[in-house]
């Protein structure tokens, strides 16, 4: 029985977690915690769980690491009591240095609008640069996104290839299910019969907005579709940060082996049809549906974005908008969407309730993924709250890094390919494990509470291959 760390200290009853506490508290030193009562389906067993250790964990490797750090010479000094952590405010709040050659500012003038700076974009050459690196570093680290031009491979993804992928050894019609923008329904439609759409080659009755629903699998891009995943992989810029397998400073690839269940970290696809105009909110409403769509939601790790295609060229180009909200806007985001949640509209058809508009029984609106903020919207969001988001529009070949916790929508301005993965940055680190917590806390039904990274695993792992090699280091040895 797997059970979180942080959930098993509270079953046991541990009100003491510091260094010095007896394990498992006084009152409960046998290190057994209770499974919740049986009942007729619920899968718990009502007995004690004897509390093991995390198997995939070598026996005493705490000890040990605890013990390297102690002996290890040559370490950062002490500094007096609060100094660090004003060291670390002053640096987050100290004006950025310029953009050096290679660098370019875009996006909305948030800065004169009071709210959040401008979007930085680069190239893929510079940033593989040690110069292009340490301005990355500068910037990711103080919570910003970031946006990398001229991202390619060497296969082209183009919707016959991806349409021949999804086909491949496959005979007679290959049907897959497909959401409905308009009222996020999940429909079955051929293959053929969604690219003919995506690429104008026909015409759905009513124009509808559709895209992909989980196509094609983690399994599938890794297992049958190798050679776009590898492609994939060998186009990311910053592979010191980005490589899924080989990053350095890519803490989710520390994962050990041994874990049965590892974190989805993708890559995933999204393939989804756009248009330039916004659906236009009538009377009161802030919002309605119709566009495609990805609707506001934060992630718990960092994320990277790569547009591998889209419809159209030059001016006629589609590509998508991005808004990203700082990490520090969050809360009021979150209170602006509980005040208005009644202005917007996110209909799901059921078969017992024809249009049911889940907004008004949102949990939190920030992770419900159900909100989408129109410029109607954003307008009313500045007016009221002060917030400015960043605005990003993505091309061909762009890719948009957003740092984990900088809540985010998305909407297709024309038809296109995007691929995504996750990955866990040292900088990102105090972000993921507070975003950890509060996704514990949610409801035991919500599906975000799914949506865990194994953070502290990833950081511990991290730890000891940092310590073994600065031990080796320290020992003379390579």
């Amino acid at each position: 029985y797997d059970l979180c760390p942080q959930c098993c200290i509270e079953m046991r009853g541990v009100t003491d977690t510091s260094k010095d506490a007896p394990l498992g508290g006084e009152a409960k030193q046998d290190l057994c915690c209770p499974c919740q009562p049986a009942g007729e389906g619920n899968g718990f067993c009502g007995k004690r769980l004897e509390l093991m250790r995390l198997h995939h964990l070598p026996q005493d490797r705490m000890a040990a690491l605890l013990s390297t750090v102690e002996t290890m010479k040559g370490g950062p000094k002490a500094l007096p009591n609060g100094a660090a952590m004003a060291g670390v405010k002053a640096e987050a709040e100290a004006e950025p240095a310029p953009a050096p050659a290679g660098v370019k500012e875009e996006g909305r003038d948030a800065k004169a609008a009071g709210g959040a700076p401008e979007v930085l974009r680069s190239t893929s050459d510079f940033l593989g640069t040690a110069e292009g690196v340490k301005h990355f570093q500068e910037h990711w680290g103080k919570g910003s996104p970031f946006v990398v031009s001229d991202v390619r491979g060497k296969m082209l993804w183009t919707p016959h290839l991806m349409k021949r992928a999804a086909t491949e050894k496959r005979k007679g019609e290959y049907t897959t299910d497909v959401i409905d923008c308009a009222g996020h329904q999940v429909i079955e439609v051929s293959i053929e019969a969604f690219f003919n759409g995506y690429t104008g080659e026909t015409q759905f009755e009513g124009n509808p907005m559709y895209k992909l629903k989980d196509w094609p699998t983690e399994e599938a891009f890794k297992d049958k579709l190798k050679r776009l995943f590898y492609d994939f992989v060998d186009m990311l810029p910053l592979k010191e940060y980005t490589h899924p397998t080989a990053g350095p400073m890519n803490l989710a690839s520390k994962v050990p082996e041994a874990v049965t269940y590892k974190p989805d970290m993708g890559p995933k696809c999204y393939i989804a049809y756009g248009r330039k105009e916004e659906q236009q909110a009538t009377g009161n409403f802030l919002q309605m549906d119709g566009d495609s769509v990805t609707k506001l939601h934060l992630d718990v790790a960092d994320a990277i974005n790569v547009m591998v295609h889209s419809t159209g060229s030059g001016e006629e180009e589609g590509g998508a908008l991005w808004h990203i909200f700082r990490r520090e806007d969050t809360e009021k985001l979150r209170s602006f969407l509980f005040r208005h949640k009644k202005r917007f509209v996110h209909n799901h058809c059921r078969k017992e309730v024809s249009q049911v508009n889940l907004t008004h029984q949102t949990v939190d609106p920030v992770l419900d993924q159900i909100f989408y903020l129109s410029t109607k919207a954003l307008d009313l969001l500045k007016e009221e709250e002060g917030v400015v988001p960043w605005t990003v529009v993505q091309k061909r070949n762009d890719a948009v890094m957003v740092p984990a916790g900088c809540a985010h929508q998305v909407r297709n301005l024309g038809s296109s390919i995007k691929v995504a993965m996750d990955f866990l940055s040292p900088e990102s680190v105090p972000e993921v494990l507070s975003l950890a917590e509060a996704h514990r806390k949610l409801p035991v039904s919500h599906f975000a509470r799914r949506d865990q990274v194994m953070a502290r695993l990833m950081i511990l792992n991290s730890a000891w291959e940092c310590l073994d090699l600065g031990s080796a280091l320290v020992a003379g040895k390579e």
